[in-house]
C-alpha cells in the first residue's frame, strides 16, 4: 500500500491534499472576517442601545434609527454567527446515542448529517433569495432611515450560504480524513471524558513506568 497524507491521500493524489489544504486555509481567512464582521454588529448594538438610552433618561430625547438599526444588525449578528457556529461546532449536538457509536458508525453519522444539513440550507437559501427578490420588488424602504428593505432581506441568504461552505466543508474533512471525526470546519471531536482519563494515565505510566510497577 502506499502511504497516506494528512487526508487520507496517496501520494499520487498529493494536488487532491493540495486542494484540501487551500481550502482551509481560504476557510481560516473567511473566519478572521466573520469574526471581524460579528465582533463590529454586537459592538455596535451595545453603542447604540447605551447611547439610546442615555439619551432617553438624561436628555429626555432618543435615537429614533436605533430600532431599526439593532434589527439589521441582529440579522448579521444571526445569520453570520450561524456559519462562524457550525465552524466551531457550537451548534447543540444530542450525542447520547452517537457516543455509544463505534468510530466507523460516528463517521458515516457525521457525514450524513452534514449532507442533509446542506441540503436543508440550500433549500432555506433558495427560500430567502425568493423572499429577497418579492422584497426588491416591491421597493419596501425602512421608515426612519430609508434603507432598502432587500438589504436587510439579503443577509439571510448570505448567511445560509456561508454556513451550508461550513457543512460541505466538514463532511468532506470527515470523507478524506478517516482517523479523525470533525464536528466544525476547524473543530475535531474530542474523545469521551473516560477515554481521555484513560489516555492520560497510560502516559503518565509510560512517563514513569518504575512508579507505575511500584503502585
Amino acid at each position: 500500500m502506499r502511504p497516506a497524507g494528512r487526508y487520507g491521500f496517496s501520494r499520487r493524489e498529493g494536488k487532491k491534499e493540495a486542494s484540501v489544504k487551500t481550502l482551509l486555509k481560504a476557510n481560516h481567512i473567511l473566519g478572521k472576517v466573520e469574526n471581524f464582521i460579528l465582533a463590529a454588529a454586537i459592538l455596535c448594538i451595545t453603542a447604540l442601545m447605551i447611547c439610546n438610552t442615555i439619551g432617553r433618561t438624561m436628555l429626555h430625547s432618543s435615537i429614533h434609527a436605533t430600532e431599526e438599526l439593532c434589527a439589521i444588525l441582529i440579522l448579521v449578528v444571526t445569520f453570520i454567527g450561524l456559519s462562524n457556529a457550525a465552524r466551531n461546532g457550537r451548534h447543540i449536538i444530542m450525542t447520547a446515542i452517537y457516543d455509544k457509536l463505534p468510530h466507523r458508525a460516528k463517521r458515516i453519522s457525521n457525514i450524513l448529517t452534514n449532507f442533509l444539513l446542506c441540503v436543508l440550507l440550500l433549500w432555506i437559501t433558495c427560500l430567502s433569495f425568493q423572499y429577497t427578490v418579492n422584497v426588491y420588488t416591491y421597493k419596501r424602504i425602512t421608515t426612519v432611515l430609508a434603507i432598502p428593505v432587500y438589504l436587510s432581506a439579503g443577509i439571510i441568504p448570505v448567511g445560509c450560504v456561508l454556513g451550508v461552505i461550513q457543512y460541505f466543508i466538514t463532511m468532506l474533512l470527515s470523507i478524506t480524513d478517516r482517523e479523525t471525526i470533525y464536528i466544525g470546519s476547524e473543530k475535531a471531536e474530542e474523545p469521551p471524558v473516560d477515554e481521555q482519563v484513560e489516555r492520560l494515565l497510560q502516559a503518565e505510566q509510560a512517563e514513569s513506568p518504575e512508579g507505575g510497577e511500584a503502585l
